[in-house]
């Protein structure tokens, strides 16, 4: 799939089904569509055709996956912060393939009295600290979260409409309206999975997928529009709530933030953490620090 100024590998290199010199390229360009070109693309298209290529050896054959670009947001390029209002801006730009435009992400376009506007602005809700977070509030910060790096969503979820969302149905935490003593939390769930995964494999780390990766998911499938490989926006049924992010009292209630795409256009919003058949948890993988 040629992706347009991202100079492409001589050949395609197959690993346990995933063409990684593909989708490292279109990592490359992912990126630069947040970050713009001031940096060394043919390096990081080598680290992550290598990366993936490793991801992808390592889980073997037995479970679908998308790689992406992990994408933290407050990095400094050419003196410009990169917040999740430009990011999301930057992505906004983008065109499909017959030249015309995609709607402009919620909330952004809203009045301040938005109260999922609100939760997702620095202030009263959360900041690039929050958003990057590869693990619970109260937790130590992972040393991951503000470094870009290859990352690989799990698409095996239960319900065919959306393969990206896993524990589907559960209460957020105990907080969650509607929560009863003994009930499976998807707070709970998340850190089994996580727990299983990892001595499974142990040189992988298990993470729920951000709101750098719904980014990163996003542009990646615009560009593949682009070059003719159409794709359903992530999330265009069902919810992704996120879970690190964690509470944030807004509007008088409780809310975490989840996102999803109405059609193609991407939404941020708060959730209540109420068991919900079409609101889970998207699930990541990558390689563990050296």
């Amino acid at each position: 799939m040629a992706i347009e100024g991202v100079p492409e590998f001589e050949s395609p290199e197959i690993v346990a089904g995933i063409d990684v010199s593909d989708r490292a390229a279109l990592a490359v360009a992912a990126l630069e569509v947040v970050y713009g070109s001031d940096w060394d693309r043919d390096k990081a298209r080598e680290d992550f055709h290598n990366d993936f290529g490793e991801i992808a050896a390592q889980l073997g054959d037995g479970r679908p996956i998308e790689t992406y670009p992990h994408m933290p947001f407050g990095s400094t390029t050419d003196g410009q912060k990169v917040t999740v209002e430009s990011a999301f801006g930057s992505i906004d730009g983008l065109q499909r393939r017959d030249g015309t435009s995609y709607p402009p992400t919620y909330p952004f376009g809203e009045g301040d009295d938005n109260v999922s506007k609100r939760l997702w602005t620095p202030g009263e809700g959360y900041d690039s600290a929050d958003v990057n977070r590869m693990n619970m509030p109260g937790e130590a910060y992972d040393s991951q979260a503000s470094v870009i790096h290859a990352r690989a969503a799990l698409i095996d979820g239960p319900h065919k409409e959306e393969r990206l969302l896993h524990l589907l149905g559960l209460p957020f935490d105990e907080e969650a309206p509607g929560y009863a003593p003994g009930n499976q939390t998807q707070v709970e769930e998340l850190a089994r999975l996580t727990a299983e995964f990892e001595e499974a494999h142990p040189g992988l780390n298990h993470r729920a997928v951000i709101l750098g990766g719904f980014a990163a998911l996003t542009i990646q499938r615009r560009l593949e529009g682009r070059a003719g490989v159409e794709k359903k926006m992530p999330m265009e049924w069902g919810w992704m709530v996120i879970p690190y992010l964690g509470r944030k009292p807004v509007g008088g209630d409780s809310l975490i933030g989840d996102v999803d795409s109405d059609g193609d256009l991407p939404g941020l919003h708060g959730s209540r953490g109420i068991a919900n058949p079409r609101e889970g948890v998207g699930l990541s993988v990558g390689l563990n620090e050296a």
